[in-house]
Formats: structure tokens, sequence, C-alpha cells
């Protein structure tokens, strides 16, 4: 499994980081921005490529806002690739 990796999505950081340790698996650090207009900016600081990536993302608390951190961040998809 070290091929695989964990980024947290903002609304359960905690849950990413115990999940992380409980499997054992590299959490990656991001840069999160959030603009006056609700406009999400997420910067991956490292480079993905190649690697199995699970993206832990909860709906709890301000869902909407949840979901959009996942589909409208820029989550610098590129860095997948």
């Amino acid at each position: 499994m070290n091929n695989h990796i964990i980024i947290s999505g903002s609304s359960n950081i905690p849950l990413a980081k115990e999940i992380s340790k409980i499997l054992g698996l590299k959490l990656i650090e991001v840069k999160k921005e959030k603009f006056k207009n609700g406009e999400i900016n997420v910067e991956i600081l490292e480079n993905i490529r190649n690697k199995e990536v699970f993206l832990i993302q909860t709906g709890h608390g301000f869902g909407n806002y949840n979901i959009n951190d996942i589909l409208n961040g820029d989550y610098n998809y590129d860095k997948c690739l």
C-alpha cells in the first residue's frame, strides 16, 4: 500500500488524520484558500502522479460547501495524471 495516499477535504480533517494513522497511509498536505466570492482554491503541495489517491470529505455540516469543495475546488488534478 505504499502507492496509496490520502488527501483531506475541509469538512473533517481530524477524521482524515485518524484514517491515515490507522491505515498507515501518508496524508498529503494541501493549501486551501476561500475567496470572498465563495470560490475555493486548493493546491496540492506534493507531486501525486502515479499514486492511488483517497479523498476524504464528508457531507456533514455545511453540506453544499463540502460538496463544492470537492467539485469546484481546484485540486490541481493535473498533478494526478
